[in-house]
């Protein structure tokens, strides 16, 4: 059987963002820049105000993260969450808590996982509908 028609596998309005760029963006900016997602090249880019393909990148305050980190206590055992809360009460709660994660090969891999999934709804909500994003 013939298809008529060639199919492309690669959706129209994908946007491929490299995540160390992004890490970057989502850090509150220093003298009010302002970092925003270029939506036909997946590229960040500061500037004073969008326009065009620009959507703005909301910042990653530390609260956000802090409920991240606490989120993903919650998916470990008994034993690590208690660790990790102990750790994010502490003074320089971020430091300690990703040297522990760092020390941890297992730990360490399912938090980029779960921090990816996070990154990828941070983003999800700055973007328009018809667009799909995908880190690399």
């Amino acid at each position: 059987m013939t298809q008529s028609g060639q199919h492309d596998h690669s959706p129209k309005n994908l946007v491929q963002v490299r995540i160390k760029e992004l890490a970057d963006g989502l850090m509150p900016q220093q003298g009010g820049r302002k970092a925003f997602l270029d939506l036909s090249s997946g590229q960040v880019v500061y500037k004073g105000e969008a326009g065009g393909d620009l959507v703005y990148i909301k910042p990653i305050t530390r609260d956000v993260m802090q409920r991240w980190l606490e989120d993903f206590a919650l998916t470990l055992d008994e034993g690590l969450q208690l660790e990790l809360r102990q750790l994010l009460q502490g003074m320089n709660s971020f430091f300690w808590l990703y040297a522990f994660i760092d020390e941890r090969a297992a730990l360490k891999e399912a938090w980029e996982a779960f921090e990816m999934r996070r990154l990828q709804e941070h983003l999800r909500q700055m973007v328009p509908e018809s667009m799909q994003l995908q880190l690399v």
